[in-house]
């Protein structure tokens, strides 16, 4: 179903390199990219253009970010539609907890939140995979 990539050979064979890269790496890594880096440079560029603050200036950055970070998940067209949901849902996260004075509280809620979501990913494939292996 997957083409096997070097990266991908090295992932089967240690699991606990694997933990660390879903559990650890991922949510934090795609935390600062999407919901911090892609957002916030979208939202000043749409806000530099928008003197009125408006529902816009949040909902097309985060609409963009959304489906950018859907699209890095690339593994099949399904799997895009299935995390557009949680990438919803943790924009909106990082939206409802971004202040000036509270920028970290709402990386460490998304990340938390991402961490949750992968771990929660992790074990159901593994009952899944001991179910029906």
């Amino acid at each position: 179903m997957f083409q096997n990539t070097g990266v991908q050979s090295v992932l089967e064979k240690s699991i606990f390199l694997a933990m660390m890269l879903t559990l650890v790496m991922s949510p934090v890594l795609e935390t600062i990219i999407f919901q911090f880096g892609i957002f916030e440079i979208l939202y000043g560029i749409i806000g530099a253009f928008k003197r009125n603050k408006t529902k816009w200036n949040t909902l097309i950055p985060a609409t963009i970010t959304v489906t950018l970070f859907a699209f890095a998940h690339n593994f099949s067209m399904a799997y895009i539609i299935i995390i557009f949901l949680p990438s919803v849902l943790f924009q909106i996260t990082y939206i409802k907890f971004r202040t000036e004075q509270k920028m970290s509280r709402a990386i460490m809620f998304t990340m938390l939140q991402h961490f949750i979501y992968n771990a929660s990913t992790v074990v159901f494939s593994m009952i899944y995979y001991l179910i029906f292996k």
